[in-house]
């Protein structure tokens, strides 16, 4: 298959150039907008550079930095974008303790844009404290992903069964990432 079919089954994408100042990143985010919206794709994108894992609020990590209310409806304003990965004290991976989220600063740019918001540790939830996790779907985040939880999840029951065949640990890391969906669901829900 060629490019072109391979983008039709596509339905969508997301940006970080979040690390490049605010300029490069709507120029950045500018170019996927407009070649994903022409062709039927929704794009997220992210601002508000969060760092690694050990930068979050709390910490001594310098990279860290909460996403403006001002820089948020300037970006959603310039990009078209159909979703917006935040900072608010989250940062990407697998934290060493529970995150200080800055809900006043979700409330803020909740009031003020009306575009989707995304959690953005690994660009989502993981290690964020269920308490976090729900709060922040109460007040206004639309997606939350909890990749590097799933994986974790399914390390612990490959690790706990100790399987020995190929179709073992598959039925293991399966059961495993079905159970930590099932507990986000009921967090969720």
């Amino acid at each position: 298959e060629g490019f072109h079919d391979l983008y039709q089954k596509i339905s969508s994408v997301m940006v970080d150039a979040s690390q490049y100042p605010f300029e490069e990143n709507v120029k950045r985010t500018n170019e996927i907008v407009e070649y994903a919206h022409k062709r039927g794709v929704v794009v997220e994108a992210e601002i508000g550079y969060v760092g690694a894992n050990e930068n979050f609020e709390g910490h001594e990590g310098k990279d860290s930095r909460y996403t403006t209310v001002e820089e948020a409806k300037k970006f959603v304003e310039q990009t078209n974008v159909d979703s917006l990965a935040i900072s608010i004290g989250t940062a990407h991976g697998i934290y060493k303790g529970t995150p200080k989220i800055n809900f006043e600063r979700l409330k803020e740019i909740r009031t003020e844009i009306d575009t989707p918001l995304v959690l953005q540790v690994l660009h989502g939830g993981s290690s964020s404290g269920d308490e976090n996790l729900k709060r922040c779907a109460m007040e206004g985040i639309t997606k939350i992903n909890i990749f590097s939880d799933l994986l974790v999840a399914a390390k612990t029951e490959i690790d706990n069964n100790k399987p020995k065949t190929y179709l073992e640990i598959k039925e293991a890391a399966k059961k495993g990432m079905q159970q930590c969906l099932e507990h986000y669901y009921n967090l969720l829900s």
